[in-house]
Formats: C-alpha cells, structure tokens, sequence
C-alpha cells in the first residue's frame, strides 16, 4: 500500500462538481477498514445543498484545494476517468497525479452493496496485493 493519505472521489472532469468521500461514508469506511489514511475534503468547499454522510461535493475551480491525499480512488472510475484527472491542466500539481498514485476502482464502484463492495477489495488487492 502506498504510504500517506487517501481519498475517494467522483471526477467529472470539470464540468460539474465532483465529490470526495466523507469519512461516515462507505467508500472512505472501506478504504479504511483496508488499511488506508483516508481523509476528506475541507468542509468549507462542499457545495451541496443538504447535509450529506457520505460526499461532500466539489465545485470545478476547487478541486485542486479539496483533491489533497497522495493517492486518489476513483470511484465510478475507469482508466478513462483516471487519464483525464491526471491530464486535467488544473490538477498538475495535486500529490496524486505528482505520484502517479491515481487507482480506478470501476464502473460500478458507485454503490456499495455486498458484492459490489467485494469487487472493490478485489480491485485494491489487484493494484497493492493483499
């Protein structure tokens, strides 16, 4: 596993606001219970309109302040999304894309039930071992 801290989030590119997982949340709970720092985003930067347990929401132009662990899980993500993160001019300079520390975790890492959250682990364990 890759040293320092970790976040999961949601990149739609900049277009619309992304989002980074909550601690309370499943996807920052899973991470965790594998071993990962995960961290979340500052709360002053979420835009959503309701309180949330499980993303904090991101407007475009603050994805640079709130993309700060050493290594991003994307969540929903496949190598497409992880190709345009790290080619996103704006994000050139987040410790993630610096690391090269950018890991998709699928097209249907969205939800968490009990087999979608296997297929998770499985994907961690596919990039770090287990």
């Amino acid at each position: 596993m890759p040293e320092g801290s970790a976040q999961a989030v949601v990149f739609n590119n900049l277009e619309w606001d992304s989002a980074v997982a909550k601690e309370t949340g499943a996807h920052a709970t899973l991470l965790a219970d594998l071993g990962f720092d995960v961290i979340e985003a500052d709360p002053a930067l979420d835009t959503s309109d309701t309180a949330r347990d499980d993303f904090a929401f991101v407007a475009p132009e603050n994805l640079s302040a709130a993309f700060t662990a050493e290594t991003l899980f994307l969540v929903n993500g496949t190598d497409t999304e992880k190709e345009a993160l790290a080619s996103t001019e704006l994000l050139q300079e987040i410790p993630a894309v610096v690391n090269e520390q950018i890991y998709p975790l699928g097209a249907t890492s969205f939800r968490i039930d009990y087999y979608s959250a296997l297929d998770i682990v499985d994907t961690v364990e596919g990039y770090f071992g287990g």
